[in-house]
């Protein structure tokens, strides 16, 4: 299959929302029901990923912006990009993510959790993979609110500790 080539600007906007969205704790799903609820529930997942040339109309930012409490320029990027046709990409955890973004990629991405995590290794992750530093407590209650959410199993362990495993 032919990778699939977007404008630069349109690939900027794609991870602009796919951040706030994630940073918002919404699915691609509801998402798509914001933008279009009597349609597709799987237009942000076409739009998202890598195999389809789909982008967000001015339209679907639109409702997008208003839904979140912002302006569809704040979507774009503030310099002018090269008009070049790029591939289609679709980074698992996007840069600029803090705590409560980078643990809902990890969800939605689906392998992290797959084998229980504690709370130091789930830490340690996403410094490793952000070259940061956060305390473990940036993750406790973000871990915690996607168990209360069904997304996440919490393992009591006889050490005391906990793991999270996704369910």
């Amino acid at each position: 299959m032919e990778d699939i080539k977007i404008s630069p600007t349109a690939q900027y906007i794609i991870d602009a929302v796919r951040r706030l969205r994630l940073e918002a704790g919404i699915t691609q799903r509801e998402l798509s029901n914001i933008i279009s609820p009597s349609s597709d529930l799987s237009i942000v997942s076409n739009i998202e990923s890598v195999k389809r040339s789909n982008k967000y109309t001015d339209h679907q930012l639109n409702l997008i912006a208003n839904y979140f409490g912002c302006t569809v320029y704040d979507f774009y990027p503030a310099n002018i990009l090269d008009d070049t046709p790029q591939v289609k990409t679709r980074v698992t955890i996007p840069k600029g993510l803090g705590p409560t973004g980078i643990i809902n990629a990890l969800l939605e991405e689906g392998k992290f959790f797959s084998v229980p995590q504690t709370i130091r290794e789930t830490t340690d992750y996403c410094n490793e993979y952000y070259k940061e530093s956060r305390p473990v407590t940036d993750y406790t209650a973000i871990l915690e609110r996607a168990v209360e959410k069904g997304g996440l199993k919490k393992v009591e362990l006889d050490s005391g500790n906990v793991q999270y495993q996704q369910v």
